[in-house]
């Protein structure tokens, strides 16, 4: 909700300056080209402040270094937990269902009676077996 009230706010804001152009547009360019030299100096001055400001940044993340978080509740892979014989075969067996039920067919969305209802064809009935020949056939090839 409130990623739409910004969205919202920004897009009422940008219709009203764009309505009101006429009466701001004109100031603002006649103090730009008054005043180009100032603008360029307080734009160097701001750049500098931001090289200054990072380098402080870097020698402070040298002095003092981040505590590394130790605890169990730390985000890192998932641990581990022992399954039993028979829970590994459920398991098991519904990934088995959910893989034949995800990838048994091939699905041609558009090509179908109608474009909403996807063409599904087996992939049981669509495997062509590759057989290899050892000798070459006989006469030119």
């Amino acid at each position: 909700m409130r990623k739409w009230l910004i969205t919202g706010l920004i897009v009422v804001t940008l219709i009203g300056l764009g309505a009101s152009v006429r009466w701001w547009f004109t100031p603002l360019m006649a103090f730009v080209g008054a005043n180009t030299d100032v603008i360029q100096g307080l734009t160097d001055l701001l750049q500098l402040g931001l090289w200054a400001a990072s380098l402080l940044v870097i020698v402070i993340r040298l002095w003092y270094p981040q505590p590394s978080d130790q605890s169990p509740s730390s985000s890192g892979p998932p641990t581990q937990t022992k399954l039993g014989n028979k829970q590994l075969r459920q398991v098991m067996a519904r990934y088995g269902e959910y893989l034949l039920d995800r990838y048994r067919y091939l699905e041609f969305r558009g090509m179908g009676v109608s474009d909403k209802v996807p063409l599904h064809l087996s992939l049981v009935e669509l495997y062509v077996p590759l057989k290899a020949r050892i000798e070459l056939p006989e006469g030119e090839t």
